[in-house]
């Protein structure tokens, strides 16, 4: 049945695919279909109909990066099940916010990395020829290549954050994918009550990566139990600051 199209009819089910993901451009690869496709997310169209109705070659066809939807400024991420919910948290944060060029995926995929096969390995970044497969790191990374103020220049402010995310990195390597309840309570947010005692952020008086590490872990424990800021006034109000349902 594979052969001969019995078990499902080729034709048709392309008609259906064109039909629900065609764009002025070309189509959409459906994401159930991705995996099967080397990375390819786009296929361009190469031709188009004049204005006597006849086909010619588009004017400007699309670059082949187009076919495999990327471009030179391109990040490819891929996540691993048992990534950390402040790095996900963290790199998700940065590709929208600062709008970047983006593909994410898991690191089982078929198109991630060698580097991806490593034990260990919560992600894997590949950006123009680079390729890195440690957590904080990548976030390091994205952040000086677009010079975003989250990785301040100012070296006092960049030495707090970078005391926070060792200390996080320290916390999370004991957890299974994301700090427990338990460690928040006793341990992270009574940290953060004293550290906010004297700034609203942090690192100083801007938001920085520390916090958006920290803020997702805070919120992914937020869904299951809302109250996990009572008793921390500055953490509440901290939390109002950086986790803003829009930006996350």
């Amino acid at each position: 049945h594979m052969l001969n199209s019995t078990l499902s009819a080729t034709e048709r089910a392309l008609c259906c695919i064109l039909e629900n993901y065609q764009t002025p451009d070309g189509v959409r690869v459906p994401e159930a279909l991705q995996p099967f496709m080397m990375g390819v997310k786009f296929i361009p169209f190469v031709k188009q109909l004049n204005k006597k109705g006849q086909f010619v070659a588009r004017t400007e066809p699309a670059p082949l990066d187009a076919l495999f939807g990327r471009t030179k400024d391109m990040y490819r991420v891929w996540f691993s099940d048992n990534v950390s919910v402040g790095v996900k948290g963290t790199i998700e944060y940065l590709l929208k916010n600062l709008k970047l060029n983006q593909t994410k995926g898991l690191t089982s995929d078929a198109d991630a990395p060698q580097e991806a096969n490593t034990s260990g390995v919560q992600a894997v970044l590949s950006h123009e020829g680079k390729v890195l497969t440690e957590g904080t790191s990548i976030i390091r990374f994205i952040s000086e290549q677009e010079k975003s103020s989250l990785y301040p220049d100012n070296l006092q402010t960049r030495m707090r954050v970078e005391s926070t995310m060792e200390w996080y990195s320290g916390l999370a390597s004991q957890g299974a994918g994301h700090l427990g309840e338990d460690v928040l309570l006793s341990t992270v947010l009574p940290k953060l009550e004293q550290t906010l005692d004297s700034s609203k952020f942090l690192a100083g008086k801007t938001m920085t990566l520390a916090d958006l590490l920290l803020a997702a872990e805070v919120l992914h424990a937020s869904k299951s139990n809302k109250e996990i800021c009572s008793g921390f006034a500055r953490c509440t109000k901290w939390l109002k600051l950086v986790g803003d349902p829009k930006l996350w």
